[in-house]
């Protein structure tokens, strides 16, 4: 397959990845003068994603035991 604008698919998603020794990862794209890099933290995402699910589910269902299961789906989606 040949890539538009001489840019695969995989680099746009993904870009070039270094994982540090604190946890975080550094995500970097770049294209002649422009260049892009995020640091993601992995472990706070999935923190933040459990906490999201827990609190939206009690919202809306009132009950803790479907929150904490959400907030368990959550964690196993967003970590494996």
């Amino acid at each position: 397959m040949i890539p538009l604008f001489g840019v695969s698919v995989e680099y746009l998603i993904y870009g070039k990845e270094i994982k540090n020794d604190d946890g975080s990862i550094n995500r970097t794209w770049s294209r002649g003068n422009f260049s892009l890099s995020l640091t993601f933290f992995p472990e706070r995402a999935v923190m933040w994603g459990m906490i999201l699910a827990t609190v939206v589910s009690y919202v809306k269902w009132k009950s803790i035991g479907w929150a904490m299961l959400h907030g368990l789906l959550i964690y196993y989606i967003i970590r494996y």
